[in-house]
């Protein structure tokens, strides 16, 4: 069992702290680890567009990677904020689309850790199917810091298959969408083969009725 012995602010940002902590543990002994311990955890939405099988896709820089990338809306849940109420608040600010009619499908993916090793960041990941292509967007409202482009334009397999570097929610959502839609198509196989075999059996049968 590891134990926590201590904890030091090294610095404070407007997203985030910084902490060195202090462990115990009978396999290690003590040891010290560096942690950025985020104010608030994260959504993660892959948008479908049902018209036309294309997927929502942003090219951002980021600090991290010191480079331009592609993924999926993202942002932080505010103070209070329930996730699937984040979920339509980042995407009406990064897209500019409503979400919050009758006209789309929410799935919760998972929760996952940004990266455990040095973080406590939690993100919510989602996928949201729904008509797009009549819908017109309304002006972006990004923070003023911050510059993205972004528009549906890939295909989920295109976009998964692609040699690019994906951040972990992104990965997952497009790995969970691949993977349903293989799914769905497997069993729409077997219910068509199913019906086909009904359609023989019924053929057969009436050709010896009478």
């Amino acid at each position: 069992m590891t134990e926590l012995l201590e904890q030091k602010l090294v610095a404070k940002t407007p997203i985030f702290d910084l902490v060195n902590r202090t462990y115990s543990s009978k396999e290690q002994g003590t040891f010290e680890r560096s942690v950025v311990q985020m104010y608030n955890n994260a959504i993660a939405v892959l948008l479908y567009d049902i018209p036309t099988g294309l997927i929502y896709i942003e090219k951002e820089f980021r600090a991290g990677i010191n480079r331009e990338t592609y993924s999926i809306p993202a942002g932080k849940i505010n103070d209070g904020e329930a996730p699937i109420s984040a979920l339509s608040r980042e995407v009406k600010e990064e897209t500019g689309y409503d979400i919050t009619t009758d006209d789309f499908d929410f799935e919760f993916v998972t929760a996952v850790n940004s990266s455990e090793g040095f973080t406590d960041e939690l993100v919510y990941v989602y996928i949201v199917r729904g008509n797009f292509t009549n819908k017109i967007p309304e002006e972006k409202d990004l923070d003023k810091d911050e510059y993205m482009v972004g528009a549906f334009s890939k295909y989920p397999e295109e976009m998964l298959e692609a040699n690019v570097t994906f951040s972990a929610p992104t990965f997952i959502a497009l790995s969970k969408f691949v993977d349903s839609q293989k799914i769905n198509m497997l069993e729409s196989d077997q219910e068509r083969a199913e019906l086909v075999d009904r359609e023989d059996e019924d053929e057969e049968g009436d050709f010896y009725v009478g």
